[in-house]
């Protein structure tokens, strides 16, 4: 009964490493600006906005309801190909000093503390670290923690991030 079920998922929802939110929707890389809801829009006019990573792929900054909140990768060879249907692949989003709480990674979202990472992620590779990695099914989440070691920027990619 499980292999059918999870048949079914990964034939029906795509390819799936852990449970995504984005504002509050269910979403699932890659995905568009439309799966993520309401109120999110790229931005080229931001540092690193717009930057090709040469593998078919943009960089551009993330808004939603007008606050930059992190940047996104986008299947695409220039920005004028990007529109709100195209895929993507890579989202970070930053702690927001408005207090937004977009992504959530396996219930994970900024300001979580580590504990609550090693919770539903395990243990990582170094304990001690400031950025945690993990990879699952084909996908990496990173998480960076501050002094207070608390999540203050996560990212979730649908490759696996090899650096």
């Amino acid at each position: 009964m499980v292999l059918i079920l999870t048949a079914l998922c990964l034939t029906s929802c795509g390819k799936k490493g852990w449970e995504l939110e984005m504002d509050g929707e269910s979403i699932s890389l890659p995905c568009t600006l439309e799966d993520m809801g309401e109120g999110f829009e790229y931005n080229f006019d931001y540092p690193f906005s717009g930057n090709s990573n040469n593998d078919g792929t943009i960089s551009a900054a993330l808004e939603h309801n007008g606050d930059i909140i992190g940047m996104v990768t986008v299947e695409a060879d220039s920005t004028e190909d990007i529109d709100e249907d195209s895929n993507i692949h890579k989202i970070s989003t930053v702690a927001s000093t408005t207090g937004q709480k977009d992504l959530k990674i396996n219930g994970i979202e900024n300001g979580a503390s580590k504990y609550d990472v090693i919770a539903k992620f395990g243990q990582p590779e170094n304990v001690d670290a400031k950025v945690w990695k993990f990879t699952k099914e084909g996908f990496t989440a990173i998480f960076f923690l501050d002094e207070s070691d608390n999540v203050t920027m996560l990212s979730i990619s649908d490759e696996v991030d090899e650096d």
